[in-house]
């Protein structure tokens, strides 16, 4: 008794009375099929114990039915499984504990659980070294077919496109900047205002440029004064040169009569000294006559020196050391005003300088109205203004930029291409634009400069396509989708990029539909359009192509297709 007692708590806690034994076998019975498939392994023990109507009952799940993924569990939980979830194990009839000895049961037992442990990790092991589309055929009794999307390609109409993305730009550009320092004391126009072409946009001061304004004004009254000063000298010089003419004309006349008298004077003296030779008078008379001729001759000489003192400046040898030709003696005149042009050309300078500060002073003023008038900022041209950057109040110093104007008319679509590309447009070619900002509108264009520079890093060729901008709806920097027609229309097949599995450069895979199953077919490809792609190659029309393949999908599986 003590023997049976013993050997009843043995079991008890061995085989399934304790907590975590109930627990394992609960868990466990949603395992029926594999253990039942491991019973039916090993019939000759299992009849030792259970009858096989039992058994049946207890399972009747087929092997089919035992999943790769519940080996797992099966192997953690097969012990307290194998013993306790039967349904013999759970009502613990008394049959069974008169079947067999207390040892036999235990030794029994134990080779069942080493028999079903074996076969449940074989199990395992095979269920993890086989992918699910590699199990055996048992496996994939229940296997449907994949749904897949297919379309039927179709050859169509295929015109020849060049597409690139770039962005809106301006035609003319103009930056409105300060050339003189000064202060913004009004800036009249905002970003996005209109303004036409000399339109005052800004203005500033500057205290500097105004006292120069003022100076400039004094220093061009006094270079009047003075060149008036200068002119009546001058005016004044020739008119005293004339009077030296004159004059000397005049001491030319007095010496002439000199000479007249000197000679009168001498036949005086000579009678006097015939008749004091014969007596007829004396000697005093003789001495007077002698006396009055030596002073009319001295008086002769003095006159003639005074005149060669007075015609310096106005001899031939004058005329000609200052470079001038000698006239004809018989044009006084030319004469005359040539001689008063070379005694009168130190007033000459004179007047010539004073005409050259009151022009350097006019250039002041000028000078200084001219940046005056920087201080007023206008537009160059009509269009829009792009930045304004300063504030009422700041400093400006030259160089500065005031606002930048972009002109509205007409934009630039400007966008590139690759160098094989440029080679198909031409000026005047028609280029059609998406803005991203008007989706349902498309723009027309032509083209009107390409670049002649490649550019070394990305091998692309820059385009200008000029777009009619009245309305000023297009401004600088939108993003352009951009579409050329580069040549006629031709027949093709094209598809949807999704349905590529692959894309290289010039070739694609894809699955094709042939006898309900999937199969890869390697194409060649075009150009690309519109998230379409032209096959030009090894793709026939009528052919079913699978569009947007998933990725789990495999070349020969068994395909369900939707239209």
């Amino acid at each position: 008794m003590k023997q049976m007692n013993k050997n009843n708590q043995f079991r008890h806690s061995f085989f399934g009375r304790s907590p975590a034994a109930s627990r394992r076998g609960r868990a466990l019975r949603g395992f029926s099929p594999c253990l039942a498939a491991a019973d039916r392994l090993a019939p000759p023990l299992q009849s030792l114990t259970q009858p096989q109507a039992e058994r049946s009952r207890a399972f009747p799940a087929p092997l089919a039915q035992c999943q790769p993924e519940h080996f797992e569990s099966v192997l953690y939980a097969a012990p307290s499984r194998t013993f306790t979830s039967l349904p013999c194990m759970h009502k613990r009839k008394a049959r069974h504990s008169q079947a067999l000895p207390s040892y036999r049961k235990i030794l029994f037992h134990f080779l069942r659980f080493t028999l079903h442990f074996s076969t449940a990790l074989l199990l395992f092991i095979g269920g993890c070294q086989r992918s699910p589309r590699e199990a055996s055929p048992i496996m994939n009794l229940n296997t449907q077919a994949l749904p897949v999307k297919t379309f039927i390609a179709k050859e169509e109409e295929i015109q020849t496109q060049l597409e690139s993305y770039g962005n809106i730009s301006y035609v003319r550009k103009a930056d409105i900047t300060v050339s003189v320092e000064g202060t913004y004391e009004n800036l009249l126009y905002e970003e996005g205002d209109r303004v036409r072409a000399g339109t005052l946009v800004a203005r500033l001061s500057n205290v500097q440029l105004n006292i120069q304004l003022a100076q400039a004004k004094a220093a061009i009254t006094s270079s009047e004064a003075g060149l008036e000063l200068a002119e009546a000298a001058l005016d004044e010089g020739r008119r005293q040169v004339e009077a030296r003419l004159l004059g000397l004309a005049k001491s030319a006349l007095e010496i002439e009569q000199k000479q007249r008298e000197l000679e009168e004077l001498e036949r005086t003296k000579s009678d006097q000294q015939a008749l004091f030779e014969v007596g007829g008078v004396t000697e005093s008379a003789l001495r007077s006559a002698e006396l009055t001729y030596m002073s009319a001759a001295t008086d002769l000489a003095l006159l003639e020196k005074d005149l060669e003192i007075r015609r310096i400046g106005f001899r031939d040898q004058d005329i000609l050391s200052h470079n001038f030709p000698l006239p004809a003696k018989s044009n006084e005149k030319e004469r005359t005003a040539l001689l008063i042009d070379i005694n009168t050309r130190t007033l000459q300078a004179e007047l010539d300088a004073a005409q050259s500060r009151l022009t350097s002073a006019k250039t002041q003023l000028e000078s200084a109205q001219a940046l005056i008038d920087e201080l007023s900022l206008e537009s160059p041209i009509s269009g829009i203004i792009g930045t304004r950057n300063p504030e009422v109040g700041e400093k400006a110093s030259p160089g500065d930029s005031v606002y930048t104007v972009f002109e509205s008319g007409e934009v630039h679509a400007v966008f590139p291409v690759q160098e094989a590309d440029a080679i198909a447009l031409g000026r005047g070619m028609t280029v059609n634009i998406s803005i991203d900002a008007y989706p349902n509108e498309e723009f027309s264009a032509a083209i009107d400069r390409i670049s002649p520079i490649v550019s070394p890093q990305s091998g692309n060729v820059t385009v200008r396509a000029l777009l009619p901008n009245r309305r000023g709806r297009l401004q600088p920097g939108m993003f352009a989708r951009v579409r050329v027609n580069t040549g006629a229309p031709h027949q093709g097949i094209t598809i949807p990029l999704s349905a590529l599995i692959e894309k290289r450069e010039e070739e694609g895979t894809l699955y094709t539909v042939r006898g309900g199953r999937a199969f890869i077919k390697t194409v060649s490809l075009g150009r690309q359009t519109d998230g379409r792609i032209e096959i030009t190659d090894n793709l026939d029309a009528g052919e079913i192509v699978i569009d947007e393949p998933s990725p789990l999908l495999r070349e020969g599986e068994e395909l369900s297709l939707e239209e």
